[in-house]
């Protein structure tokens, strides 16, 4: 490595080394493309080998110009930027380079072949004849529709698959660059070789030339053509181009009878999918099938159907099921209490089950719903509207005249299949014969039950594990010990090991179901990160999505192994060094994770008595039965069901009222204050330029140079695909690309984004919010520094949110109150008043340009950005920082930012307007300090209205939270007119189940109180309903219905 000299300044050694490098990178992009050109044009070949010619020696330089920023970043002890800024370019440098030498070397033998082949040509052809330069001919695209396969097909054939001039090799890597979307998916597995190129293209045809499919694709395209309203040339022309097209393509697939495959495909629309599954499995896939076909199929299934039926049917017509004696006295041909007839000469209905829709039997006869439990059977009845007490679908349970009861509690308000214990418990079976028997459930006096069973047996059973490296928030590497179960949907880490490593957590919003259907309590989150294997450090696994739990199981294995096991496998390389040991378990791998650390073809070892050891990418696993000659330890299993997670919901409901005790700052919070001090300085115009708190910072690194511990990923190439994405939406919709395009363009023009001057370290994507109010619509275009980086962290995890300045809304409201005079206003776009450092805009990224023909840019947000984290408290603590230090220059303005802010709008009051007016002027100058100016101007005061720009002034205001650590306000409206505040909401009246009118319940929240009268009633209401002990899918009582309603 080329050594710096002591007087260079290291700083502007590393910043010419880069753009050094950056050139040569450039030039080889510029070599890489002429490749691509020749590659598709054989007259570009020349033009290659001579810009080939200098690759090795531009390769030469960008290594030597790497070597000097190495130096360099050592010298400014920044070497961690070496892994996000400039290991990525050197990876793209040795890519393009053996690709530019694949393609070259390549197009050399073709060169010779193809010009060998025009002279032999040119000779036998006319003298006089000119040779005419046709236009090169672009490889075809496919994304694995249907309608354009054949198109591709024959292309492709054409130019590539026929072509004698290339190998399998080049065939199949031209076949890759021609596929995207789900035609890609197919073979991308598939290893790119010569030998497999084959195998890839007969995956495709087999996939995509099936006539049938392209037939009946080519048929929906004509019956999805929408109707002619008004004769027009356009539409004309169109009607004549589709059908025209489709109706020839069905024909060249050998339709001969083209109305015989029309009534076809007319039938299959409308048969139901039984039917159309058995004629299928009835037919060949490779030929088309005709209309008579069908219909003799069709007529063969009347004659089954019809003698199953009078095979069922007994000497007396059966009442409706409504009528019949579902729920009566047992008989002696009662096997269960889910029977639901009561004698061997019961007939069938011939009507389909309302489940499955099967002819065969009855709903509640049908093995898929009688095999569900309780509340799933209770969610099938409701999401098909059955009636809860006889299953019909022709009444509701308010109106079922059916008399019959349920069999375990006697109530007419559900069916026996629906009947939900008052106390749940689980039950097990003793199926081992050499197990003694399962321990009884308990049930505790409280609102939750639990289940403890513990069996004795003659054989361990033992589960893999394995030690896997996991970096920690400050990149130290940690031993985590893995369970890898592959009956688990899930992984998880346990809430202590997510601690030690510093791993952020996001919310998590699914329930997790145990073992009998029990759910998992204490689900604290979701966290992510990458992992190696302890034998391979040095290779990093994708990042995994981990849910984090307060614990996975008890040490594994239950206990200690015998020395026989290790002795038989001493040869192998074990996953886990101490997998007879037992141990703690930190974290578990589950079917979502382990398929893919399988090794294609892995090893399997079996040896008589012993558990099995599986070749794993993690080391040798260890894991299955074996035989002791005692009775091993009872291994206990404790299932606890918790009460149900939607009573947590309501506690704010029920404790609104209550006042908050205060919370004394923490640690992080702390910090978050000094170091906002610390870093915070002001322009010569007042503005306010702020630093972003990394969490780093704040847990001791001694680096004070903001990046060398942050923990990012690579976030570009994730950005970019969803910038691609975004600009497809945009294409489809021209109002909203154009309102999209002029937001961006304002937020240039003002100077809070800028050309980035350097690489970004986060790249930050961003997408549309298009929100319709009456007869105004309005964008708002949202970052999200929430999306994961290749490390499995995001910029606002690796961000401290610091504390919550927000003042409490209802003290703002009541206090303004307090005057005869108000007056509100909004700061104008307050996030982007604010500058963040220059050394920490590198995290703040975006990309963008005006059309899709434009090169794409880097750009650099140089403000606040309302996506990150600390967005808020950065922000308002300006206010505050504001208040504190320019304050007492407008007495009347001191204490407004502090205590009469809600984020960006400010309310005030007076008891004069004269006063109201000096205070309004103080409050603009104030803020005029900070660089901030104010608009959205109401007040009930007629002498401030005048005072301002009709521009500046709004009719009415609205409080709305503006982020998710807000307080939450629904529809609290202030009328200027006749001076009011007026609540909005809109009251569904059809609740008929515990959960629905806690749900129309929820939506009465009240941040003032003026609502008490209506919440106390609604309060008792919902105290009535559970007094009933109703489940929460349960009917109401018609008492409280009327009630209710």
């Amino acid at each position: 490595m080329a050594p710096l000299k002591k007087e260079e300044d290291p700083e502007k050694v590393l910043l010419r080394s880069r753009v050094k490098r950056d050139n040569i990178l450039n030039s080889v992009k510029n070599i890489h493309a002429t490749a691509l050109e020749a590659r598709a044009d054989i007259g570009k070949i020349p033009s290659l080998i001579i810009h080939a010619e200098e690759l090795n020696k531009l390769v030469e330089q960008f290594h030597h110009q790497q070597d000097i920023i190495i130096n360099a970043l050592i010298d400014v002890d920044r070497i961690a930027e070496f892994e996000h800024s400039d290991r990525p370019l050197i990876t793209s440098m040795e890519s393009l380079r053996l690709e530019i030498k694949t393609i070259v070397a390549s197009a050399v033998p073709v060169t010779t072949s193809e010009s060998k082949s025009s002279s032999s040509s040119f000779t036998n052809s006319v003298p006089q004849q000119q040779f005419v330069a046709l236009p090169k001919i672009k490889l075809p695209m496919f994304d694995g529709n249907l309608l354009s396969w054949r198109s591709f097909r024959d292309v492709y054939i054409s130019l590539v698959h026929d072509n004698q001039h290339i190998d399998d090799a080049q065939r199949f890597h031209h076949l890759l660059s021609c596929l995207s979307g789900s035609a890609l998916a197919i073979i991308k597995s598939i290893p790119l070789s010569a030998a497999n190129y084959s195998i890839a293209w007969d995956a495709l045809s087999e996939r995509y030339d099936n006539k049938r499919l392209l037939a009946s694709a080519h048929m929906d395209k004509l019956f999805a053509f929408k109707p002619i309203v008004h004769e027009s040339l356009p539409a004309l022309v169109e009607f004549v181009n589709t059908f025209k097209e489709n109706v020839s393509i069905i024909k060249s697939l050998g339709v001969d009878d083209l109305s015989s495959f029309l009534l076809f495909h007319m039938c299959s629309r409308v048969l139901d999918s039984t039917t159309l599954q058995l004629f299928e499995s009835s037919t060949s896939q490779s030929t088309i099938p005709t209309f008579d076909e069908l219909v003799n199929f069709v007529q063969h299934r009347c004659k089954i159907l019809e003698n199953l039926t009078k095979s069922n049917k007994g000497g007396r017509n059966e009442k409706p099921f409504e009528k019949s004696d579902v729920r009566g006295k047992h008989t002696k041909s009662t096997k269960s209490v889910f029977a639901a007839t009561t004698s061997a000469s019961t007939k069938l209905k011939s009507r389909n089950c309302l489940y499955c829709d099967k002819p065969d039997h009855r709903i509640y006869q049908c093995p898929k719903l009688t095999g569900m439990t309780v509340d799933k059977r209770r969610d099938a009845v409701l999401a098909r509207k059955l009636c809860f007490a006889c299953l019909s679908s022709s009444h509701m349970v308010n109106t079922c005249p059916s008399a019959k009861s349920c069999f375990s509690c006697n109530s007419k308000r559900h069916h026996t299949l629906l009947h939900r214990e008052q106390n749940r418990t689980s039950t097990a079976d003793n199926t081992t014969s050499n197990s003694n028997p399962v321990s009884q459930p308990t049930t505790s006096s409280g609102d939750s039950s639990s289940f403890v069973g513990a069996a004795c047996t003659n054989s361990t059973v033992v589960l893999g594990t394995a030690i896997v490296h996991i970096k920690d928030a400050w990149e130290q590497v940690h031993c985590v010990r893995v369970l890898l179960d592959s009956g688990s949907q899930i992984s998880a880490m346990t809430s202590d090991c997510a601690a030690r490593l510093g791993l952020s957590k996001r919310r998590y919003k699914s329930d997790i179901v145990g073992f009998a259907q029990s759910p998992v309590s204490h689900i604290q989150g979701i966290t992510s990160c990458q992992f190696s294997s302890h034998l391979k450090p040095d290779y990093l696994f994708p990042a995994v999505d981990l849910v984090v739990l307060k614990q996975i199981t008890t040490a594994m294995p239950a206990t200690r192994l015998p020395a026989t096991v290790r002795q038989q496998y001493q040869h192998l390389r074990f996953a886990d060094d101490k997998f007879d040991t037992p141990s703690r378990i930190d974290a578990l791998f589950g079917a979502d994770i382990l398929p893919s650390l399988i090794r294609p073809h892995a090893g399997v070892e079996h040896h008589s008595g012993l558990p099995s050891a599986l070749d794993t990418q993690l080391g040798w696993i260890i894991f299955g039965s074996f035989s002791t000659p005692n009775k091993s330890p009872p291994v206990t299993l404790t299932t606890a069901i918790a009460p149900s997670s939607i009573d947590d919901l309501i506690k704010k409901f029920w404790l609104i009222e209550e006042p908050a005790a205060p919370s004394s700052p923490t640690t992080e919070n702390q910090w978050c204050e000094e170091y906002f001090i610390k870093s915070t300085s002001r322009d010569t115009t007042g503005r306010f330029c702020v630093a972003l708190p990394f969490r780093h910072l704040f847990t001791g690194s001694t680096q004070q140079q903001g990046t060398s511990r942050h923990g990012l990923g690579d976030s570009r190439s994730i950005a970019m695909k969803r910038f691609y994405n975004l600009e497809k939406r945009l294409a489809k919709d021209p109002a909203l690309y154009a309102a999209y395009r002029q937001f961006m363009s304002t937020y240039r023009s003002l100077g809070h984004m800028v050309p980035a001057p350097s690489p970004g370290i986060y790249f930050i994507p961003h997408h549309a919010v298009f929100k319709t109010d009456g007869d105004m619509s309005k964008i708002r275009v949202v970052f999200d520094a929430s999306s994961v980086s290749s490390s499995g962290r995001s910029l606002n995890d690796v961000l401290c949110t610091g504390p919550k300045l927000q003042v409490d809304l209802r003290d703002i409201l009541l206090r303004c109150r307090l005057h005869k005079y108000i007056l509100t206003a909004d700061i104008v776009k307050m996030y982007r008043q604010i500058l963040i450092r220059s050394e920490d805009r590198v995290f703040q990224h975006i990309f963008w340009r005006d059309s899709p023909t434009d090169d794409l840019q880097e750009f650099q947000l140089c403000t606040i950005t309302y996506g990150l984290n600390c967005a808020p408290y950065l922000a308002i603590r300006c206010l505050h920082e504001l208040d504190a230090q320019d304050g007492h220059r407008f007495p009347l303005a001191k204490g407004v930012l502090t205590q009469s802010a809600y984020v960006d709008d400010i309310v005030i009051g007076s008891d004069t307007e004269e006063q109201l007016l000096r205070r309004k002027n103080d409050i603009v100058n104030l803020l005029r300090c900070g660089a901030c100016e104010l608009s959205k101007w109401t007040s009930n005061s007629a002498l401030i209205l005048e005072s301002l720009r009709p521009e500046d002034r709004i009719d009415s205001v609205s409080f709305d939270p503006r982020d998710e650590q807000s307080v939450k306000v629904l529809g609290l409206h202030w009328n200027t007119n006749n001076d009011n505040f007026a609540y909005h909401t809109s009251i569904q009246q059809t609740a008929s189940t515990k959960r629905q009118v806690l749900s129309v319940i929820a939506r009465l929240f009240d941040p003032i109180g003026a609502l008490g009268p209506l919440l106390l009633w609604a309060k008792c209401f919902m105290q009535s309903l559970w007094c009933s002990k109703l489940g929460w899918d349960d009917l109401i009582t018609d008492e409280l219905l009327s009630t209710w309603r």
